[in-house]
């Protein structure tokens, strides 16, 4: 079992995850998030920042995969990389490759309702209070 000092350092030094740590040294994600809120070694909120390489790609890539695909090779939310296209000053429209779907009216046959069978509930068995 891994040491705090050992979880301490890697979260100090490298931009692993949580979830990757924790799977890294076999513990719960909820024990590295204890020891990183024990010694206020990162901020629960702060963002990952965008490095060279992953703009590079996003560049790239922008017009040829959807976000759910490039969000998925850059291990980033859809919206992270919905916001970095946008602030890149590319257009997140070339990104959409899927065509429009098509509405089909069949006028052949006119909308009836189903009928449905009706319910008969025997009472018979219920006795009556005669006043």
């Amino acid at each position: 079992m891994a040491d705090k000092d050992e979880i301490i350092q890697l979260l100090k030094n490298t931009k692993l995850t949580q979830a990757q740590i924790a799977n890294r040294l076999g513990l719960s994600v909820q024990r590295i998030s204890q020891v990183n809120t024990e010694h206020n070694i990162r901020q629960q909120n702060a963002k990952r920042p965008w490095e060279a390489n992953e703009e590079d790609y996003l560049s790239k890539y922008v017009g040829q995969l959807s976000i759910n695909q490039l969000a998925r090779d850059l291990n980033r939310t859809k919206w992270s990389v919905t916001t970095k296209i946008a602030a890149m000053g590319l257009s997140v429209d070339q990104n959409d490759n899927r065509a429009p779907k098509k509405i089909v009216f069949k006028e052949d046959k006119p909308y009836v309702m189903s009928k449905r069978p009706k319910i008969e509930i025997d009472d018979s068995f219920v006795r009556r209070r005669t006043y």
